[in-house]
């Protein structure tokens, strides 16, 4: 035999891969090459750049590609982790509408890119506290639906999670991603192989696999007919509670009008009031609508926002009868502020909320004035807070129903107040430093023992936390109720309709007393510019009016220099939780001015404070305290400019 022939016998052939292994290297592949080409691609822009902007903007998209690229580091990690049995599921508690709220903000921004309709579907009666891997759950429904949305140029995009009870103490959690990508193939994701990968799909659909089978679920994907996908997870979790993840006080007293003609969202609708039990009706004419409201008594009326122009006319006729709300596309921009407006998708957790008269991040009301349904010219309230800017909002915005309202900056203010004065109701912050609101409750309540009338008035709750996670905790320490802040106008009313005494309320002859009238200064509201903060929105979250939002601006400034010197001595002292009470405070200050950026910021440090991860408060502090330096002094250029003080 020749030295050739013997090389070639003694070779082993190479193997050659399967089209399932190279289809999953190619996708592979691609989602690492490109955040890594963007990276490489901006810096030799950000490097050849002259003009400082422009180098920024390189260097923000750097960010975000380098952001891209760790999350897909990430999944193959765990994917590896899961391949090699090194992967161990957590075992925590956990609310499921948190978990719901984040993946969709996580999601909104490359869905409106993709520009597909989003329907969400999610099912009220699931318990909320469930007990499992809250992060892995989320990572999974945010692959499924990147991968849709990468898989569909257009259409639709749906999330739909369910729960089917397995027994006393434990549920499938059924999480269904519907999208019209063209068809994919049929079958159950064998996970940690190679097969994992579909014709149309990637990564995300493969990680999705793995981490199902690591929680003990399946997942699997189906065709529907040619067009269409359906990946559906099914993932055990135990819960604890049977405190529903959405519900709504007195259903059948809330009936619901809804002004709609697209089929996806009547559909998404239709399932959102009849699993919260609300009665309703959907017209698909400006007629119907019309004739709808002038026969039966409606407590609130969504209409698309496509179709608001043609039913204005409408809307003035019956707007003192009923509750109008736009459904909004989010990203959409609504020209009349003087509606609330609901972001899509519509779903039952921000629906159930503003029928119950609770803030939720979808919901929004934008409207110019203060609209006081009732006044109560002998009512006297009480409002505590150590944040004086939150004072002033809250003295701006009580305005309107003509009754006199007392100020504290502190817990032990309040219990003095609470000696001198027979309080119809008090508007209590939970956060503040020394003695904060459940204390200065406990001690209120205390005072009963000599005067039963301590043991009776209603304290509200005003929190800068999520309602949605903060609810229970507060009425377990014995608040009667809560208001989010900023403060949101229609809560304020129904909270003041709820709880100040009857015989006291009293309805504004002809309307006349129901709108704040607009000050000689309102048309200085288009020259309030200040970087960073937007303007329009804080003038509307100040009662719509100039004058109030002026002086939450001189008192913000005077604010913002105290919370400089109190976030930085906390910190220096590594208190924790006083640092967290102080952030906390900026967020709803920073929020009631329209300072939106500064807000978040101050949020997520305050939640960093909540679980002491110094790391990341040393890491993000300093910008924060430098942002809101750079705040101070804008504000001092504007509030002092052509008359424009408070002081």
């Amino acid at each position: 035999m020749s030295e050739s022939a013997e090389n070639a016998a003694g070779k082993a052939e190479p193997p050659v891969p399967s089209a399932d292994a190279l289809s999953a290297y190619i996708h592979l592949s691609s989602e690492i090459r490109t955040p890594i080409s963007a990276i490489i691609g901006m810096a030799e822009l950000a490097l050849r750049e002259e003009d400082p902007a422009g180098a920024q903007e390189h260097l923000l998209t750097i960010k975000q590609a380098g952001r891209n690229l760790l999350s897909v580091v990430n999944d193959v990690l765990d994917f590896a982790a899961i391949g090699m049995g090194q992967f161990e599921a957590a075992r925590q508690d956990y609310r499921l509408s948190a978990l719901i709220y984040d993946v969709i903000d996580i999601m909104k921004p490359a869905i409106l890119e993709s520009r597909l309709r989003f329907i969400v579907d999610i099912d009220c009666d699931i318990p909320d506290r469930l007990r499992g891997d809250a992060a892995r759950v989320r990572q999974m429904m945010i692959n499924l639906l990147k991968d849709a949305v990468k898989a569909t140029e257009k259409g639709y995009l749906s999330l739909s999670v369910q729960g089917e009870a397995a027994d006393a103490d434990t549920l499938q959690l059924v999480i269904r991603v519907s999208d019209s990508r063209n068809g994919v193939v049929p079958g159950e994701i064998p996970a940690g192989t190679d097969s994992a990968v579909f014709e149309g799909t990637g990564l995300e659909l493969a990680i999705s696999g793995s981490l199902a089978k690591a929680l003990n679920g399946t997942l699997t994907v189906a065709s529907g007919g040619g067009r269409g996908g359906v990946c559906t997870a099914v993932i055990p979790q135990q819960y604890r509670s049977g405190l529903k993840l959405a519900a709504v006080e007195d259903p059948g007293s809330k009936r619901v009008l809804v002004y709609e003609r697209r089929h996806l969202c009547i559909r998404s609708i239709r399932l959102t009031m009849e699993s919260l039990g609300v009665p309703y009706t959907i017209v698909s004419s400006a007629p119907e609508l019309y004739d709808e409201l002038t026969k039966t008594r409606y407590s609130v009326v969504f209409i698309a926002s496509v179709l608001y122009e043609q039913v204005k006319e409408i809307y003035s006729e019956f707007e003192s009868r009923a509750e109008f709300v736009l459904i909004a596309e989010f990203g959409e921009a609504i020209a009349d502020r003087n509606v609330s407006i609901i972001t899509t998708p519509v779903f039952c957790l921000p629906v159930a909320n503003l029928l119950n008269g609770v803030s939720d991040r979808f919901v929004s009301n934008l409207s110019k004035s203060v609209a006081a349904r009732r006044i109560a010219p002998d009512a006297v309230v009480l409002v505590v807070d150590d944040i004086k800017t939150n004072l002033k909002i809250a003295e701006g915005l009580l305005q309107p129903y003509k009754l006199r309202a007392d100020m504290c900056k502190s817990g032990e203010e309040a219990l003095r107040a609470v000696k001198a004065v027979r309080y119809d109701l008090i508007f209590m912050d939970h956060m503040m430093p020394g003695m904060d609101g459940a204390e200065t409750l406990a001690r209120i309540r205390a005072l009963g023992s000599t005067d039963p009338y301590c043991k009776t008035v209603p304290v509200i709750a005003l929190t800068a936390g999520l309602a949605a996670d903060t609810k229970e905790m507060l009425l377990s320490k014995g608040f009667d109720d809560f208001l989010s802040k900023p403060i949101d106008i229609l809560k304020l009313n129904a909270t003041l309709e709820k709880w100040l005494p009857k015989d006291k309320q009293k309805t504004p002859r002809d309307g006349a007393e129901t709108r704040k009238e607009p000050s000689a200064r309102e048309d200085a509201g288009d020259s309030i510019q200040i970087e960073g903060v937007n303007a329009e929105r804080g003038i509307l979250l100040n009662g719509g009016t100039v004058d109030n939002y002026i002086m939450a601006l001189s008192a913000f400034r005077k604010d913002g220099v105290k919370m400089l010197n109190e976030i930085k001595s906390s910190l220096a002292r590594q208190d924790t939780a006083l640092y967290t009470v102080h952030v906390y405070g900026l967020k709803s200050a920073a929020a009631t001015i329209g300072a939106d950026k500064l807000s978040e910021d101050a949020r997520l440090l305050g939640a960093a404070g909540r679980r002491e991860d110094l790391n990341y408060i040393r890491g993000h502090n300093d910008a924060l305290l430098a942002d809101l330096k750079i705040l101070i002094e804008r504000i001092c250029g504007v509030v002092s400019r052509d008359g424009l003080t408070a002081d």
